[in-house]
């Protein structure tokens, strides 16, 4: 803030006394100047008439004398600090002086021819120049005229350091509590306020600033109540639930998840979900995404490696929801392996007999069947081969039915 707003008001406070007041007072100066060079010209010329006059007999008379004491006279007076009076015969030529070595400025000559009336008429009998020393922009001032510039720099000054000051006070103070606010805000993560009051700009922008601020306040109570609201519902709800990013990291899992698969929270969240499935069935989950539209759900049933070894059987239902690049999903995950296991039991009941062990007539099709693809796919021969018992009927009949099995079995181990 020091190195912006305060210093543009500054600059633009300086160029204003630039623009404006620096141009009147270099007028008001050079005016002065030429006001007083045009009284000492005056006043030089007055003199000069006077003493040209003077000068007249004693250069007719060549009374080097009476030439020395009037220049000497002449020099002493005002502004004047060189006097040359020379003759048209250069017989006679004074100079009287009064600068001192020191000097080094510039010099501005006067000069006047010296006519004396003579019976025959006006002769020029020379000439006589005067010197005095050209004035500055600040030489040429009275006192009443110091005093006047001495009095307007002061009210200059004054107004520009009471805009400085009341800038400081009124604009870059308030500027300054705004931005410490918002500063801690975003430091902090706390809500803080303005504490200024004033019916301008600036007391509105200051009302505004607190207003949104005790709103953004209570909006985000509202959105940490709803966070917590839904992590306690994600969290207690019993089932396995589990979320994936695009890249099917797991960023959130529920406690009964990690109670039901036996992992603490640290040990899975960042960790690919593919690695704590089985080899065997993670194609299946890799794969679960074609076809998938956004806003659908899908499933999929793999073999989920728990803690300490265990597999289970589980069934995966994800819904995901595609915002932009980033993809969030919400799956739910069920232990299936005692559904499994029945699914396994009931379907080798369905195709073994009861009594043997052995596949019975429709799962000896359906494996005949699949020979049969295999060897097509292969380009190669199938052969199936018919044997009778003998006296197997006898067996049947004599004996109790249990024990038909036995042969049968017999038979079957010895291939």
């Amino acid at each position: 803030m020091n190195n912006s707003v305060e210093n543009r008001f500054f600059a633009i406070v300086c160029g204003a006394l630039l623009i404006f007041v620096a141009p009147l007072f270099v007028l008001f100066l050079f005016l002065s100047s030429e006001r007083a060079d045009k009284e000492i010209r005056d006043h030089i010329s007055v003199l000069l008439v006077a003493n040209s006059q003077a000068l007249a007999k004693p250069l007719w008379d060549l009374d080097e004398d009476s030439v020395t004491q009037i220049s000497a006279t002449m020099v002493s007076q005002g502004a004047i600090v060189k006097v040359e009076v020379r003759d048209q015969s250069s017989q006679l030529n004074v100079t009287q002086s009064t600068i001192p070595k020191s000097f080094d400025g510039e010099l501005v000559q006067v000069s006047r021819a010296i006519i004396y009336n003579t019976v025959d008429g006006p002769k020029n009998l020379g000439s006589i120049a005067v010197y005095y020393p050209k004035l500055g922009l600040f030489s040429g001032l009275k006192h009443e005229e110091v005093v006047f510039i001495s009095i307007f720099i002061f009210a200059v000054l004054t107004v520009f350091g009471t805009a400085l000051i009341g800038n400081r006070l009124f604009v870059i103070q308030p500027l300054m509590q705004l931005i410490a606010a918002i500063e801690a805000t975003r430091q902090l993560g706390s809500r803080h306020h303005v504490d200024w009051q004033s019916s301008d700009e600036i007391g509105r922008l200051a009302r505004s600033f607190n207003e949104m601020q005790t709103k953004l306040e209570s909006e985000e109570k509202e959105l940490k109540l709803a966070h917590r609201l839904a992590t306690d519902i994600y969290n207690l709800t019993p089932a396995m639930l589990f979320s994936l990013d695009n890249e099917d990291r797991i960023i959130a899992v529920s406690d009964y998840w990690l109670v039901a698969t036996g992992y603490g929270r640290a040990e899975v969240i960042g960790r690919r979900f593919s690695e704590l499935v089985t080899p065997d069935t993670r194609d299946a989950f890799q794969n679960r995404k074609e076809g998938f539209e956004n806003g659908a759900a899908l499933d999929v049933t793999v073999k989920f490696l728990c803690a300490g070894g265990r597999i289970m059987d589980v069934l995966i239902l994800e819904s995901k929801k595609a915002t932009g690049p980033n993809q969030l999903s919400l799956s739910v995950m069920t232990d299936v392996t005692a559904l499994k296991a029945s699914e396994d039991r009931n379907h080798r009941q369905a195709i073994t007999d009861h009594l043997t062990g052995l596949l019975n007539r429709q799962g000896f099709e359906t494996a005949l069947d699949g020979k049969i693809a295999e060897a097509d796919a292969a380009g190669q021969e199938l052969a199936c081969l018919f044997i009778d018992l003998d006296r197997f009927k006898w067996i049947n009949d004599n004996l109790r039915h249990a024990e038909c099995g036995r042969p049968l079995r017999d038979v079957v181990h010895r291939r």
